[in-house]
């Protein structure tokens, strides 16, 4: 996700030129996912966090620009 808001911005940047200032709302990763193994027994552990998700709801606000 990191990747996408900075490719965005970088758009963005581009387009606006000297013109105007960009800012990017804080979006933290809310809850870790987990990937479970492959063919185990239930009760037998999960493997460490890999990646995070963020809940991003429909008119949350993700850049400013003027």
């Amino acid at each position: 996700m990191s990747r996408q808001i900075k490719s965005q911005h970088r758009e963005m940047t581009r387009n606006v030129r000297c013109g105007g200032n960009i800012w990017v709302c804080i979006i933290f990763l809310d809850k870790p996912a987990t990937p479970g193994p492959s063919k185990t027994c239930m009760g037998s552990g999960k493997e460490p966090p890999k990646y995070g998700v963020a809940f991003v709801n429909l008119g949350r606000m993700i850049y400013e620009m003027i």
